[in-house]
């Protein structure tokens, strides 16, 4: 009978069967149990399920240190620990270590720009990028304006040459006599003002009519010194109305129109054909 149970009980054992009250079997082992429970517990270490994910993170973290080995501080390090990254990072101790020789006044852009970078730990050749950078625009805007100034003066000259005609280039000359005499030989000081839209004031056509009819005014009280310009010159306007004058005089008419000799046809002739050519310039 004992030789029967003890067959039994072995040949369950042999099989794998668990006797009644016998310990659990025991638990799977993981590559953590042998870690530390200090660094076991940290997320950085307890989200691997394997050591060849650690060891693999291990590679490219190590490959983003640089080549130098540089690791960047965190707000709240020593200074000798921040003073370190910026002797490797090439970052000056003082922003004047940004403008080398060239030492700029504190309200110049460069002694900002390097009081910025040196706030932030830019190293030498990022301050210079930045430096290059807005420079690059600088020359950029500067151009458009350029461009856009030009423009603008343009429409301005152009606008008047097609409200004075024929008469423009006297009109604009008499009107710099004026200025010149005006600030006795000074008109650059005033025409060189710079207005809002970045034209200057000597290109502006309110300007120049102003200060052409100030200079008619003072040639005919022979008021103003230096080259006298050409008073025959007229707009089309002006033009125009002097011709409206001449056709409603019933004398002047009957005369340019009469088929009768007078001698004062070919003179009225000759000043209709001038006003015409003041009152409707070719293009």
């Amino acid at each position: 009978m004992d030789e029967e149970v003890s067959e039994s009980v072995t040949e369950s054992v042999d099989q794998g069967t668990v006797l009644e009250g016998s310990a659990d079997p025991a638990p799977s082992t993981s590559f953590l149990d042998g870690i530390d429970n200090q660094f076991r517990e940290d997320p950085s270490i307890s989200k691997f399920s394997n050591v060849n994910d650690l060891a693999r993170e291990h590679v490219n973290l190590q490959s983003l240190l640089g080549r130098k080995g540089v690791i960047l501080p965190k707000e709240g390090d020593s200074e000798e620990i921040w003073n370190k990254y910026r002797s490797e990072m090439n970052v000056p101790s003082e922003f004047n270590g940004y403008l080398g020789e060239e030492t700029a006044e504190e309200s110049e852009l460069p002694s900002y720009l390097a009081k910025v970078a040196h706030e932030n730990n830019l190293s030498v050749d990022q301050y210079q990028n930045i430096v290059k950078g807005y420079e690059s625009w600088q020359q950029e805007y500067d151009t458009i304006s350029e461009k856009e100034i030009d423009l603008k003066t343009n429409e301005n000259i152009d606008s008047l040459r097609k409200e004075w005609g024929r008469a423009f280039e006297a009109k604009a000359d008499i009107g710099a006599s004026a200025l010149n005499n005006l600030t006795n030989g000074n008109s650059d000081a005033i025409a060189n003002i710079e207005l809002s839209d970045g034209t200057f004031l000597g290109n502006n056509p309110d300007f120049i009519r102003i200060m052409a009819s100030v200079g008619e005014t003072l040639q005919e009280k022979g008021l103003m010194e230096g080259i006298m310009s050409n008073t025959s010159a007229m707009s089309p306007e002006e033009a125009q109305s002097k011709i409206a004058s001449m056709m409603a005089d019933p004398e002047k008419s009957g005369i340019l129109f009469s088929q009768d000799f007078h001698p004062a046809k070919d003179e009225l002739v000759k000043e209709r054909e001038r006003l015409l050519s003041f009152a409707y310039p070719q293009d």
